[in-house]
């Protein structure tokens, strides 16, 4: 079973240059002079599928986006319709059909009074299952990637739209750990998206250019990506975040975990320092920063996990490095497709991978009466499988630690 998650995304960017974060304003001499939209498409090579569409100078008000001008959109037949969009459908799942609706430039410059505009280059970005680092991380932030290397952009800043709580009364929020990687998009605080579509309603926000679309090309579930753009993306965070690319991994990492858990983990370790010549870390994701997490990856030559999102970070290991991809008791087998995505994660990172299911019902814990399959849907099964803990046992994993040393004997 796999998800679809859908981000609407978009970016804007000024032709005369960046300006500091208080000098934002401009006259409204100034705003008629940017007046009158047009529209350029970034289009993939076959089928002729839109990436995404810069709209020269446009305006958030009323918490719509609106083009200046009357004028022949020519782009119905890349799957992007452009007519009217409403913001809120950042949120949505599924097919999303964006939509730009276009006014004559007089019906606002006539009765402006408010209004704020921005020049320099920034971006509107919706995060789902907020604060999940997974979607956060590899279906969102990573998705900025493509066009802000296409585009050439060298600063922007960031709009964050949240599906659960957004801060709606906060002009500048943080993305807790996070902020460490979009820093590398922008040397700005990041701007609330739900404070600023509030505030169109009493007062137009002005914008030169906006790009409408998300690329889709570094979003996990996506099977047809090119993996040498997830590399790219992986060493550019790297270089952005002073992790030298040259030095080489040196250490087996166990992810620690509190749910899904390897209730003997700390064992586990032990027997991984007694058995191997690699430094032995027990890792546990969730207290450590984000740099910290991509440096303990570039370290690594063997990560070891139960299934879930720590896995999605073998993206950042070395070629030739090792993934032992753990299961809890039946649920790969209930679940055939679960965790396909952190296996082609770990391909992408030109890894080796392994899968282990524990096959000993005796060694799970939080079973919750889940071998009553008969009187389960397959949902409710696979919810009550995936909060197992697990014993794993130390032959089974003496096992799995020798098979991993083994790739590296046959280099």
């Amino acid at each position: 079973c796999s998800a679809t998650l859908f981000l609407t995304l978009f970016m804007i960017y000024f032709n005369a240059g960046l300006v500091a974060d208080n000098k934002l304003e401009t006259s409204a001499v100034q705003v008629s002079v940017a007046l009158k939209s047009n529209i350029s498409c970034f289009l993939k090579n076959t089928k002729n599928k839109t990436y995404w569409c810069i709209a020269n100078r446009v305006a958030l008000h009323n918490g719509k986006i609106i083009l200046f001008g009357h004028q022949k959109i020519e782009y119905l037949n890349y799957n992007l319709t452009l007519v009217a969009w409403e913001p809120d459908f950042i949120y949505k799942q599924g097919n999303l059909r964006l939509r730009l609706h276009i006014e004559p430039e007089e019906a606002y410059l006539n009765t402006e009074n408010n209004y704020t505009r921005f020049t320099i280059p920034s971006l509107f970005l919706g995060f789902v299952y907020w604060p999940a680092y997974g979607h956060a991380v590899f279906n969102g932030l990573s998705n900025i990637f493509p066009i802000f290397e296409e585009e050439k952009f060298g600063d922007m800043i960031l709009f964050a739209g949240f599906d659960r709580n957004p801060p709606a009364y906060l002009p500048k929020i943080s993305l807790g750990k996070l902020d460490e990687l979009s820093r590398l998009y922008s040397r700005h605080e990041i701007r609330n998206y739900e404070y600023f579509r509030r505030k169109s309603f009493h007062e137009t926000i002005y914008f030169d250019k906006l790009v409408v679309g998300l690329p889709q090309r570094l979003d996990h579930y996506n099977r047809k990506v090119d993996p040498k753009l997830w590399r790219q993306w992986s060493n550019w965070i790297k270089r952005g975040l002073n992790i030298s690319l040259n030095s080489k991994p040196n250490q087996v990492t166990l992810i620690h975990r509190t749910s899904r858990a390897i209730i003997n983990d700390v064992e586990l370790v032990r027997i991984a320092r007694d058995r191997s010549p690699l430094k032995d870390v027990l890792a546990d994701l969730d207290k450590m920063s984000f740099k910290e997490q991509v440096s303990l990856m570039h370290r690594t030559k063997i990560l070891i996990g139960m299934d879930g999102t720590g896995l999605l970070n073998s993206i950042f290991l070395n070629n030739n490095s090792v993934v032992v991809h753990m299961y809890p008791y039946m649920l790969k087998s209930i679940n055939c497709g679960r965790g396909k995505n952190f296996k082609r994660m770990a391909l992408y990172a030109e890894s080796n991978y392994i899968v282990w299911e524990n096959s000993n019902f005796n060694n799970t814990r939080n079973y919750l009466g889940c071998l009553e399959v008969e009187n389960r849907i397959c949902r409710e099964l696979i919810q009550c499988l995936r909060v197992q803990n697990t014993y794993v046992e130390p032959l089974a994993f003496v096992d799995l630690l020798s098979r991993s040393l083994g790739f590296f004997e046959e280099k």
